[in-house]
């Protein structure tokens, strides 16, 4: 069985870049019938895009790991893979962390039947690293085009095996890569599904827009070196203090999760903050011809992007007929990291095998001992179809008693579902539950205990 080793630092075939390498850090062995391999893309920082905003040409290796159920990768499965972009601060870590049990977003997804492939983008990581002014979101939407049609051929390199093609790719971001998640699907329209987290192109919040303006500060001075004292130039962090990061990501968060994060957090190329404004207004002008299905989520305590502009966000989508948006409850800007993750990894999990992109899930899936909250588990959906934009009629109440969330989109209607203290599960049928708001907030929430499993609330869901 393929598996990451411990090491996990291997030499790649040459390629047309050169001969590169493949490195991570130590990692605990994947679940049984998980595999776990290190990817690499020859690929060349260009912007073909309509956004205006600079790129060297220059050509880089993106690294990263196809984390998926064994099958799907011995070319058994369904021939699927969703590529997950990681927003400013972060790295593939950001969905595979592994440092506190109950966060590892795509293992838990390959045990539910997924195939994903998470990267450090240029500028990240292990990839790549241009000058910092040399990568912007319009060359991350061309580099993310470039990966989309590597994985459609294999023409990549994959650590132990030989790399399989991909029928059908799916491309998920998080917070302001959406800007250039959304411009790949506009502009080249060569993915399957589009999936945006954490992200609206004009829902800023007013901090959203003073830690940009500190960012260009720094970056109209020529930035910094991409690790402090070593790498290339004009790079800069997105919340200039590490208090500043967590209260802008972090809510109801375990205190280990926020600590060991904000340590791993990187600094971003001043071209990404740069083009955000041309890229906006990109998106509002183009998004219209996004024809694939797409899912929207945001943390109802989201303190970058607003959750109030998810409604005008999924208006934007005048091509798709076929539109998720979705409020989490209890959760910040990092979806993944919070305590509420497993509510989160559940919507996605249920999208997409709505969608056609997952495989059979383990024995094992959905859910797992080491979780912080019982995800919620999505239920058989109903033979009527809902209307297309009606309001939800059913939301969760409270923490104590089991909770279903009814989903809605315009081809078919369901519920999730989750077990109360005693482990029962519980499901509403013709019953409406209303939406508990009014709690305090909680932007780091590092004294907070970890809720005792079913007290996390499920998502509420609205599609066209």
């Amino acid at each position: 069985m393929l598996r990451r080793t411990l090491t996990a630092c291997v030499a790649a075939l040459v390629t047309t870049t050169g001969a590169a390498m493949v490195c991570g850090p130590a990692a605990a062995a994947e679940p049984a019938g998980v595999v776990d391999v290190p990817v690499a893309f020859a690929v060349k920082n260009t912007n073909t895009t309509g956004v205006p905003c600079p790129s060297d040409g220059a050509p880089y290796t993106v690294r990263g790991h196809l984390i998926a159920p064994a099958s799907q990768l011995a070319g058994s499965g369904t021939g699927a893979v969703t590529i997950y972009l990681h927003g400013l601060g972060y790295g593939e870590f950001f969905w595979h962390f592994t440092g506190v049990p109950g966060y590892d977003f795509a293992t838990e997804l390959a045990r539910a039947g997924n195939a994903s492939l998470i990267i450090d983008r240029l500028g990240y990581g292990a990839s790549g690293k241009p000058q910092g002014q040399q990568s912007c979101y319009g060359s991350q939407a061309d580099v993310t085009h470039q990966l989309v049609q590597a994985l459609r051929t294999g023409s990549y390199q994959a650590s132990g095996t030989t790399p399989r093609g991909f029928s059908r790719v799916a491309l998920a971001s998080h917070s302001a890569e959406g800007f250039a998640a959304q411009n790949e699907a506009y502009t080249y329209r060569d993915i399957d599904g589009l999936l945006v987290f954490s992200f609206a192109d004009s829902g800023s919040t007013p901090l959203t827009l003073s830690l940009f303006s500190q960012t260009q500060m720094i970056c109209a001075k020529g930035g910094e070196q991409q690790a402090g004292s070593s790498g290339p130039g004009g790079y800069a962090y997105v919340g200039q203090s590490d208090a500043a990061f967590q209260g802008a990501n972090f809510y109801d968060t375990d205190p280990a999760v926020a600590s060991q994060v904000t340590a791993m957090r990187s600094r971003d190329p001043c071209g990404e903050t740069a083009s955000a404004v041309p890229s906006g207004t990109s998106d509002t002008t183009n998004d219209g011809q996004i024809t694939v299905p797409v899912l929207l989520a945001i943390g109802d305590h989201d303190a970058l992007f607003s959750p109030s502009s998810l409604t005008a966000q999924k208006a934007q989508y005048t091509g798709s007929k076929d539109v998720t948006a979705a409020t989490v409850p209890d959760a910040g800007q990092a979806v993944t990291l919070g305590r509420s993750a497993p509510a989160f990894r559940a919507l996605v999990i249920d999208w997409l095998r709505a969608h056609g992109f997952s495989g059979a899930p383990l024995a094992s899936a959905p859910g797992s001992s080491a979780t912080p909250a019982t995800p919620a588990t999505p239920a058989t959906p109903s033979a009527s179809p809902n209307a297309p934009g009606a309001p939800p009629t059913g939301a969760p109440v409270g923490h104590r008693a089991a909770h279903c969330v009814r989903r809605h989109r315009h081809h078919s209607g369901g519920r999730y579902c989750h077990a109360d203290r005693r482990g029962r599960a519980s499901r509403h049928r013709g019953r409406r539950h209303h939406h508990v708001r009014g709690r305090p907030h909680r932007p780091v929430s590092a004294t907070h205990r970890a809720p005792a499993a079913g007290r996390g609330r499920g998502p509420t869901e609205r599609s066209t």
